[in-house]
């Protein structure tokens, strides 16, 4: 992160224990403002950093692994957490997945 994001001082403030935490993700907004993202630690039983299905993309000259819309879809749909049935909701219109993908 701090390759993609040098000029953000408060980078360097995010801590093994922030990602090892009780939380499986720390959510990042960058100095932009343009977007946010969640910095995953585990995944659960549902998926593996080796299984779930993902793509490289390159953001500002630094390569990023990150999970595709599918897979996002697929993690988040079947969850009890209102939030997450709303990320699958909104999966499904940004990228045109069938509720069956």
């Amino acid at each position: 992160m701090r390759a993609a994001y040098d000029g953000d001082p408060n980078v360097s403030e995010i801590s093994s224990a922030d990602l090892l935490g009780d939380y499986p993700a720390v959510r990042y907004y960058p100095p932009t403002g343009d977007l946010y993202f969640d910095v995953l630690t585990r995944l659960g039983e549902v998926a593996s950093f080796e299984t779930v299905e993902s793509e490289v993309k390159n953001i500002d000259g630094t390569s990023v692994r990150v999970a595709t819309p599918v897979a996002l879809y697929r993690m988040k749909k079947g969850t009890v957490r209102p939030q997450d049935r709303a990320d699958a909701a909104a999966l499904c219109e940004r990228f045109n997945l069938e509720e069956d993908d």
